[in-house]
């Protein structure tokens, strides 16, 4: 990747520290008072609606999702602080549902009737059609006849909706909606040919990677296909078209701010937090392209530069550059990436983060642990409860593994 030289970025006042701190402070504030207390309530809805899904399989997944994957919700919702105030409520509500969408649909298309190419582009159709409340929303299954008609309760058409009906009351919508959409398929494709390793392997998947930019700018294939299934970007521009004030110029350079750099390390670091867990699994382990820990070590180091720089001309640059230390806080915050291969990766990017990431990332432990109480208490039976080998019918079924 072109990186430019450090004469050129922009110097940094005396004050800036103390800025920095107050509006930390701020967004720490905002989200675990006002944020945090609404992405449960939001959760615990859509929880309620994923326990009514008739179809089993479809059911398993969804709950399996808001249990094992409920930290992305959570976390994703960070973005909403980029909304003024006065629309954040919205706002958190359709980054929830989006992040929850997402979530499901990654979880379908790795069922081994769901992974072929066809059928993950028909599925992800959905990411886009949750953004054009004009376009006709699509038969998602119509690939898959078994799963026709109403077999999830219409809980993706629902998780859709819900996101439909708020973009279309986001003043700057029409403006953002060409990046929007252009970085919603760019999601979807990049989802769908990632799955579809399972049934064709990787070479539609390099294709695909390779062909999203000529200029490559030094990024290796994996790291375009990684920053190609995030949808941070998604989040970012969903706030963009929150306000009132964002123009056709601001959502292209929040878009290429944030893809490929900020969205390929979010999945980089994903991969290298389940580095040990993805070992002998069918996921697929972007990590595992580097040559070793120091390669990996070096190339997360130098996105993670680039992606710094890429914000500081943005306008709230200050608070994407907090969203973007908490994003790498979430996942060093995770104890498999102190051990083996991510450890010399782990440190180093700790050390990029210096002192405002260091309480972010002891934050997140905290609720790591206690994430890790919740999926405890839920998993362990109460007094005088049977334990069944299976769910009888109309029963949740249990929480599927966490997969990407």
């Amino acid at each position: 990747m072109r990186r430019r030289p450090r004469a050129g970025r922009r110097s940094r006042s005396p004050t800036s520290g103390v800025l920095d701190a107050l509006a930390l402070g701020r967004v720490g504030a905002g989200y675990w008072l006002g944020i945090y207390p609404q992405v449960r309530h939001e959760l615990a809805a859509w929880e309620d609606r994923a326990r009514a899904i008739p179809h089993e399989m479809l059911r398993g997944h969804a709950l399996g999702q808001l249990t094992a994957e409920r930290l992305n919700p959570e976390a994703a919702a960070l973005f909403a602080v980029l909304a003024p105030r006065e629309r954040r409520r919205s706002v958190v509500s359709l980054i929830v549902a989006y992040q929850v969408l997402y979530d499901y649909l990654d979880a379908l298309n790795e069922e081994p009737g769901l992974c072929e190419l066809r059928h993950g582009l028909q599925l992800h159709r959905a990411l886009t059609d949750a953004v054009l409340p004009s376009r006709p929303m699509g038969d998602y299954f119509m690939h898959h006849p078994e799963l026709r008609g109403g077999a999830d309760g219409g809980y993706l058409h629902a998780l859709a909706g819900t996101c439909r009906r708020i973009v279309q009351t986001l003043p700057a919508a029409p403006r953002v909606a060409k990046v929007l959409t252009r970085a919603t398929a760019r999601c979807a494709q990049a989802q769908s040919h990632n799955h579809a390793r399972l049934a064709w392997g990787e070479a539609r998947l390099i294709d695909w990677s390779l062909a999203q930019t000529p200029d490559r700018g030094g990024y290796l294939w994996w790291e375009i296909a990684a920053g190609g299934i995030s949808c941070l970007a998604v989040h970012a521009l969903l706030c963009c078209a929150a306000d009132p004030a964002s123009a056709v110029g601001d959502a292209a350079q929040l878009d290429a701010a944030y893809f490929p750099s900020i969205c390929a390390l979010s999945t980089l670091l994903d991969s290298l937090a389940d580095y040990h867990r993805d070992r002998g699994t069918t996921n697929h382990s972007f990590v595992s392209h580097y040559r070793d820990g120091d390669h990996a070590s070096e190339r997360l180091a130098a996105i993670a530069g680039e992606a710094s720089e890429r914000i500081e001309p943005l306008r709230q640059s200050r608070l994407h550059a907090i969203i973007l230390a908490g994003i790498v806080s979430y996942y060093l915050s995770c104890p498999s990436v102190g051990e083996g291969f991510p450890a010399a990766t782990a440190e180093r990017l700790t050390r990029h983060l210096g002192a405002q990431g260091t309480l972010v990332r002891a934050t997140l432990r905290a609720r790591r642990r206690l994430h890790a109480g919740e999926i405890s208490r839920r998993a362990a039976p109460s007094a005088g409860e049977v334990v069944r080998a299976a769910p009888t019918p109309g029963e949740p079924a249990a929480p599927a593994p966490a997969r990407r």
